[in-house]
């Protein structure tokens, strides 16, 4: 159900309370390109109140623990453990005060470590190692979730600079379906023509079309739904809504889905009239 990290990293935390309990923790994602944190949440317990954490306030630079724990994988650490995993350690929150069981897990996907998720306590001897391989489940379930929402907001990030590039483009461009029917139309495509974008979706790439570069059209067009060309270009003549010829120069790319199954098609119209005249 989560939309957004935080969303994820506040299931997770709030499931682990419930399951183990912790006084304070921390989600982080971790940026192995970037060698940095991204803080993602944190409370604390301040005067006997939990409180969040601004995230802002936390630092980005991977702790010492983090890359043990993103190195070695999961790790029990109380006050008793050895001092070289004491020395790991990074306080936050209040760090007047340190907690004294603390569980660290990576969250994972496959091989891939995508970031880090604890919780701790200010009671001795508050976790086991049970409890960590249960943290380790709970983190593994999250690192799901992050994936898939890191690929959700990529997707919604490319849509996005593409559907800016698809309105801004100075040449017109069209989406059309695997059966050659329109999708959508840019505001170039539609002024070169004179026509809205319900017009052509009503009358089709045929209805425009002059009448002597259709049958070129359909046979480019079988060979890209059959896969013998993933890309044509040619000069071809539309009829502009006030019955003129517009000469242009277009592009066809086909775009498949991971089974080789042509998903849409996208065509880039350049107006090349003024040229031809010349």
């Amino acid at each position: 159900a989560a939309g957004t990290a935080k969303e994820a990293a506040q299931i997770i935390v709030n499931t682990a309370d419930e399951l183990i309990g912790w006084d304070c923790c921390h989600v982080r994602l971790f940026s192995s390109g970037q060698d940095r944190i991204v803080p993602i949440l944190a409370y604390d317990e301040v005067n006997g109140h939990r409180l969040e954490i601004p995230a802002e306030s936390l630092s980005q630079d991977p702790s010492p623990m983090t890359r043990h724990v993103m190195e070695h994988g999961a790790q029990l650490v109380n006050d008793d453990s050895p001092a070289e995993y004491r020395a790991l350690l990074t306080p936050f929150g209040e760090t007047g005060r340190h907690s004294v069981s603390r569980l660290f897990a990576p969250m994972r996907k496959g091989a891939i470590r995508l970031g880090i998720v604890s919780i701790q306590s200010y009671r001795t001897g508050a976790y086991t190692a049970e409890d960590l391989q249960l943290l380790q489940a709970l983190a593994d379930h999250c690192g799901g979730a992050l994936e898939r929402i890191s690929f959700a907001e990529s997707l919604r990030e490319s849509e996005g600079r593409f559907r800016s590039l698809f309105e801004s483009a100075p040449i017109g461009i069209a989406l059309h379906d695997a059966r050659g029917h329109y999708i959508n139309t840019n505001h170039a495509y539609q002024e070169m023509l004179g026509y809205t974008e319900d017009e052509l979706k009503h009358s089709g790439v045929k209805g425009i079309t002059f009448p002597d570069d259709i049958k070129e059209g359909q046979q480019l067009f079988r060979e890209l739904r059959a896969g013998q060309r993933n890309f044509y270009r040619r000069e071809k003549r539309y009829l502009h809504r006030d019955g003129r010829v517009v000469w242009a120069e277009s592009s066809a790319s086909a775009v498949r889905d991971y089974y080789g199954e042509l998903r849409f098609i996208v065509s880039m119209v350049d107006d090349i009239t003024e040229r031809k005249q010349a």
